[in-house]
């Protein structure tokens, strides 16, 4: 068989082709089938990953933690899950920026919301804990306790988030876990804050 009708084989059998050049497309050595079994269905946490999972983490605290500057600082945490979308998921990473920006978004959209339309207030009568994180006026009386402990339980929730959604390289697990940290914050915030009015 010359080379053009092998290369016109290929392109309706590419089996048939191979098996032309004596290659048996269907042998496998053991060696293949030892390292498939060996190779893991889910991706563990490497050093890497660690360590990016760490700074993003603390972007979150930062973020949650310090009244007016956190919302600020916190802008960095798009910029770092974009740029290490493929060390943290490998080829299960987004391609584009949508993931980074709705991650972004959900640690946000209730305080920013309701900082301009006041829809939590007119739904229950009270106000929203992170939106107190933007302009902090008219703040709890404990201050430390009633902003770091509700920060490091939103951040707990959107870290377990991260780590699942890098163990399963299922990148969109981290939004859902974005979305769900301010109301984490909420409901401790509500547990612990001591606000007794301006």
């Amino acid at each position: 068989m010359s080379p053009d009708d092998r290369e016109r084989a290929s392109e309706f059998d590419p089996l048939a082709a191979a098996a032309e050049d004596g290659d048996d497309p269907w042998a496998r050595t053991a060696g293949e089938v030892a390292g498939q079994a060996e190779s893991p269905r889910f991706g563990a946490l490497r050093g890497p990953q660690l360590a990016l999972s760490a700074v993003i983490v603390g972007g979150v605290l930062v973020g949650y933690g310090l009244p007016f500057r956190g919302f600020w600082l916190s802008l960095f945490v798009p910029f770092v899950l974009y740029f290490t979308r493929r060390e943290l998921w490998g080829a299960a990473a987004p391609r584009g920026r949508l993931l980074a920006v709705l991650v972004w978004v959900g640690l946000w959209l209730p305080a920013v919301s309701y900082f301009f339309t006041g829809w939590y207030w007119v739904l229950t009568g009270d106000e929203i804990s992170t939106a107190w994180l933007l302009i902090p006026l008219c703040g709890p009386n404990n201050v430390v306790v009633a902003t770091w402990v509700p920060a490091l339980v939103a951040t707990v929730m959107f870290a377990s988030g991260l780590a699942v959604s890098i163990y399963l390289r299922r990148p969109w697990v981290v939004a859902v876990a974005a979305w769900l940290a301010p109301w984490a914050h909420q409901l401790t915030f509500t547990a612990v804050a001591i606000v007794e009015g301006c």
